[in-house]
């Protein structure tokens, strides 16, 4: 377990890196096969940010009273749950194919590992709203514009990622971006 815990501190510094547009932060991640398989426990990182997006759709839902359980419903779960989902399928999908269409499949591996490890930053990115919304201490519409301000930074981080492990143009980058976000808003009104 400590072995897990160094590489998520390094991968998750790798993806501060990458959000600020450094591209050395790639060297942060262990892009082995092994590497590959560790970076899908960073869901299990991401879990307290699943938590702060239950209480924000509890808040959301009308839900949030004294005494009551956070998981006690299964509407708000599910929607966190989807809105969890939406952070990681979506930009591996879009990637997937993206590698697949312009042959750069040598790349894709390393892609996931950043994606997976980006996807935990992007949940805390998303959570900090939720929680603040779920605690009284952000009115909805104020929330609302830190929800597309977090957006905003996962977006980037993806467009980022994308440009520098797949080593395409800035172009590609947006349009594969572009292309997951299309995905994610399809996903969530899908099952929402």
């Amino acid at each position: 377990m400590p072995l897990f815990a160094e590489e998520a501190t390094r991968s998750l510094r790798g993806s501060w890196d990458l959000l600020q547009r450094r591209p050395e932060g790639q060297r942060w991640f262990d892009y082995s096969p092994e590497g590959f398989w560790r970076s899908f426990g960073a869901v299990g990182v991401a879990g307290p940010a699943f938590v702060a997006l239950v209480a924000g759709e509890r808040a959301d839902l009308g839900l949030a009273r004294p005494g009551a359980g956070l998981f006690a419903d299964f509407a708000p779960v599910w929607r966190a749950l989807v809105d969890f989902l939406c952070i990681w399928a979506p930009p591996l999908l879009a990637g997937w194919a993206l590698s697949d269409l312009l042959g750069l499949r040598k790349r894709l591996v390393a892609f996931v590992i950043t994606l997976n490890w980006a996807g935990a930053l992007a949940a805390a990115f998303l959570a900090l709203p939720a929680l603040l919304y779920a605690g009284g201490l952000a009115p909805r519409g104020l929330a609302t514009i830190y929800v597309i301000a977090a957006a905003a930074l996962v977006l980037n981080l993806q467009w980022f990622a994308a440009k520098t492990i797949l080593n395409v143009s800035g172009g590609v980058a947006a349009l594969l971006v572009l292309g997951q976000a299309g995905l994610a808003a399809l996903l969530r009104n899908a099952l929402v």
